[in-house]
């Protein structure tokens, strides 16, 4: 299909002088490889320009969209296409090649189905995750990861009923990195499993430390994308739950949409064995941009947080607050507890108020504390609530 397309845009490997390509005047030569597997090249000469590549890239796409007939079936294949250019990109085979190979995945991160064009951050950003990569092991070795806590609210009662435990990285060099700083690159590596297994074993121990204090306190923590699609990763989580000793109701795994639909059918295998035994489960980010009210209906889930992102136009946006709304709507239906993320104005916790949302979150009442420093705001927290009800009280100043 590839020889087919470009055949169209003649001259090939022989010349035949100025022609139109792609509707660009280039006197353009071209090679059409397979590389190996499902990846396969496209060499054009004289399409040096941005805009031809771009060109280039929309037709191969249109042309690999349609069904190909297999034994008399419809098959669709996804296409995901990065782009070099020589010399801007690379004057030798192995590094245009190379280039266009980190095009590719950054496209394929991008969605699939897509193409982009190689960038310089491109190879910054790969050789950054590859040093992180590198340097996990080292971390959990010498104990430079951290959890910090953040609470969440009950709007009716005012008690704070949640923490969420939050990763942290102290780098020797870059100082505090945040989760979007490093999860990322190792997502897709057995590293990620060893970050999970510290979180979940740390976060239970804190849990358990407070538990004297704070009986009925609930713990929020974060589930990765290879914990969610792995059926494995079910029975070791419940193993660390049983270990520690802690109600499994007190525990609350928040999964993100993007992580349930990366693999639909693994995930509701785990979501459903984790409830089954009585762990809770977040849909965390909810309103990013793809909810799926009735996939969402069919889980077993407990709590649904609102995106950062919807919390922050409550007041900017009229139409936001009819979205949210019907999001509240949503949980109240399926009895579930909504989560306001992200909440940094009084104002939005007024609307927030009036739309019923359950619980807030958010750096109005704190942002996210080391353990010792979290147990002293929930000791703060207590006596100001038990005083006079009011949460505003616990702004920061």
């Amino acid at each position: 299909r590839l020889q087919a397309l470009f055949d169209q845009f003649r001259p090939p490997i022989e010349e035949a002088g100025p022609s139109t390509f792609m509707q660009s005047r280039l006197d353009a030569k071209y090679l059409i490889a397979r590389l190996g597997g499902d990846e396969f090249a496209v060499y054009v000469t004289m399409a040096d320009r941005e805009q031809d590549g771009s060109m280039i890239a929309k037709a191969v796409l249109k042309s690999l969209a349609d069904p190909f007939v297999l034994s008399g079936v419809d098959v669709i294949v996804g296409t995901s296409i990065g782009l070099a250019r020589s010399p801007v990109d690379g004057d030798s085979y192995a590094t245009l090649i190379r280039h266009a190979d980190m095009a590719m995945y950054e496209a394929k991160r991008a969605g699939k189905n897509t193409f982009r064009h190689f960038d310089p951050s491109i190879a910054a950003s790969i050789n950054n995750a590859a040093e992180i990569r590198r340097d996990i092991p080292r971390a959990l070795q010498l104990d430079q990861f951290e959890l910090h806590y953040q609470p969440r609210f009950h709007a009716a009662s005012k008690q704070v009923r949640c923490m969420e435990a939050l990763l942290r990285w102290n780098h020797p060099k870059d100082g505090q990195r945040l989760p979007g700083a490093f999860l990322d690159a190792i997502e897709s590596t057995d590293a990620i499993i060893d970050i999970d297994h510290w979180v979940l074993r740390n976060a239970l121990a804190q849990l358990t430390e407070w538990s004297g204090d704070h009986p009925d306190l609930a713990l929020s923590i974060n589930m990765s994308t290879r914990q969610l699609i792995d059926s494995r990763m079910a029975d070791q989580v419940i193993e660390l739950v049983h270990e520690a000793g802690i109600d499994p109701s007190r525990i609350e795994l928040e999964v993100t949409e993007h992580a349930v639909l990366s693999n639909e059918k693994t995930a509701r295998m785990v979501i459903e064995r984790l409830h089954d035994v009585g762990l809770k489960i977040a849909i965390d980010d909810f309103g990013q941009g793809y909810s799926n009210y009735a996939r969402f209906a069919e889980l077993p889930v407990d709590v649904i947080k609102i995106d950062r992102s919807l919390v922050s136009k409550l007041t900017e946006d009229p139409r936001v607050p009819m979205i949210v709304r019907s999001m509240i709507t949503m949980a109240d239906g399926l009895q579930c507890t909504s989560v306001a993320e992200g909440i940094e104005e009084l104002e939005q916790v007024a609307v927030l108020k009036e739309l019923g949302c359950t619980e807030f979150q958010g750096y109005l009442f704190s942002k996210p504390l080391p353990a010792e420093d979290a147990k002293a705001w929930l000791s703060r927290a207590a006596a100001a609530i038990a005083e006079d009800g009011n949460v505003t009280l616990l702004r920061p100043a």
